[in-house]
């Protein structure tokens, strides 16, 4: 329960030794879809009945990153240039088999995430960095964006050659014209990730985009940058650099799109004011970042899902991570709880409405930060410790489980020993430091002074010999008493 942190209900064993990698909820809220490594969606209800298995791999092991469940299909995506689509009304028996996406392929590299903005708009983000259109009523997509160009797909019913909407900044291998026509037109495919895009978000509430213009799609993922799009002009409005030296990174939206909640590969969340931000069209790119409110780090590793959640009026975060933990807070002024706790929680006690002011005056950040200090907060003062506090911005700080706080397997122990963290894609490594060194200079030796050796060194037959045995008298035998 959000209100306690109770644990209400546990499934186990849903997908045998596979770890599951991604869920969903039903649009009733009644049935949990669970993606996991082994290449299967399964359909559950609260009882913990599993309903249906949904073959995405093709009996394959593939790692399912995003299960989309719209009103008549449910869209799967992970690590694969296809979209594994399945339709509700044929689910007459338990196995699943996927049915064909009309679109066909038009990925050149393994789709990461999906997104939908109704009534009938549909994307998907790939690896490479390419966001692609598609009619979610005819399944055909229509236009590729991505930070170096824009391009005009040709549907299958369409015999003119495609359209190039702007060029980009270099060469590649992939031609996305009629060569007969236009002459070779190529882009440089991104192989190494940098600008993989790991999720989208729609601004929905920002309802008359098309008609004034400004953004209305979020993607972010590779080399730590969000970017906002406006689909209509098919147009990239904005991007900044949200975490530096970080890697690919995560993110979610509220539902009025006042904030932009966004997490690392190391653990820190930072809270950004988007609600003013790229609401008009522009011809030059924003390159200036919306306002950060909070920045601190309550995992000790990668965040691997955030969402965020009004219960009650009150605005919450919630973030999940590769340390074990599932932790919740505020925007503002909250402190930060961690799910599965012997010690019980009332949040309702702690929130606070969140600040509509764009700027965070200093007597602000103390105050969220003195509630962790307080005796009665909800936690113990040795559950949550407040480290290396920095100096970056006002916003800025540490927090970190400690020790006693239980994430239902040793973490610690467990992260002695992994000394590589593997990057979402590709099976690439990112090597962390585990050493307390900042630097190492090698230099020449000095000569050592002579140093005389010991006496018994030099003369080991006196020290070390055998003393030779003394002879023991005979004791006389006791005469005999018969």
């Amino acid at each position: 329960m959000i209100d306690t942190g109770q644990k209400i209900k546990q499934f186990t064993g849903c997908h045998g030794n596979a770890e599951i990698s991604t869920m969903a909820l039903d649009a009733n809220e009644t049935r949990l879809l669970t993606g996991s490594t082994d290449g299967t969606v399964k359909i559950w209800d609260f009882n913990g009945y599993c309903h249906h298995t949904l073959n995405v791999g093709q009996d394959g092991a593939v790692d399912i990153s995003q299960i989309l469940i719209l009103e008549k299909t449910i869209l799967v995506t992970g690590w694969e240039r296809a979209i594994a689509v399945f339709r509700p009304q044929n689910f007459n028996q338990f196995f699943i088999q996927p049915e064909e996406w009309k679109g066909g392929i038009q990925h050149h590299h393994d789709i990461l995430c999906a997104a939908f903005l109704p009534p009938q708009t549909v994307v998907t983000g790939s690896y490479d960095g390419e966001i692609v259109l598609w009619n979610n009523s005819t399944e055909s997509a229509h236009h590729v964006l991505h930070p170096d160009y824009q391009r005009l797909l040709k549907s299958k019913l369409d015999t003119k050659p495609q359209k190039l909407l702007s060029a980009g900044r270099s060469h590649s291998t992939h031609p996305v014209a009629d060569q007969s026509t236009m002459g070779v037109r190529n882009f440089e495919i991104d192989t190494e990730g940098k600008n993989a895009v790991m999720r989208l978000c729609f601004l929905k509430a920002r309802k008359n985009t098309a008609v004034t213009g400004g953004a209305n799609l979020v993607s972010c993922g590779g080399s730590g940058y969000v970017r906002f799009w406006d689909i209509y002009k098919k147009q990239l409005l904005a991007e900044f650099l949200a975490h530096s030296g970080a890697g690919t990174i995560i993110m979610s939206t509220d539902k009025m799109n006042r904030y932009l909640t966004t997490g690392d590969l190391d653990g820190w969340l930072k809270i950004w004011d988007i609600e003013e931000y790229c609401l008009n069209s522009s011809k030059n790119k924003i390159t200036k970042a919306p306002t950060l409110i909070r920045s601190f780090q309550p995992h000790e590793d990668r965040i691997s899902s955030l969402e965020m959640c009004e219960p009650g009026g009150q605005l919450l975060i919630i973030s999940s991570s590769a340390d074990c933990s599932i932790c919740v807070t505020g925007v503002c002024n909250a402190p930060v709880w961690i799910f599965g706790q012997a010690k019980h929680w009332h949040i309702e006690n702690y929130l606070f409405l969140p600040k509509r002011d764009t700027n965070l005056v200093e007597s602000e950040i103390q105050k969220e930060i003195s509630l962790f200090s307080k005796e009665e907060s909800c936690l113990d003062p040795t559950e949550h410790s407040l480290l290396n506090k920095k100096n970056k911005d006002d916003s800025t700080y540490n927090v970190r489980p400690s020790e006693d706080i239980n994430l239902g397997i040793k973490y610690k122990e467990r992260s002695t020993c992994m000394k590589e963290t593997q990057k979402p894609y590709y099976g690439e490594v990112i090597k962390k430091s585990f050493s307390a060194f900042r630097s190492l200079s090698i230099g020449v030796l000095e000569e050592l002074p002579e140093v005389n050796k010991p006496a018994f060194l030099l003369d080991p037959e006196k020290y070390f010999r055998k003393e030779p045995e003394e002879e023991r008298p005979q004791i006389p035998e006791a005469p005999s008493l018969f």
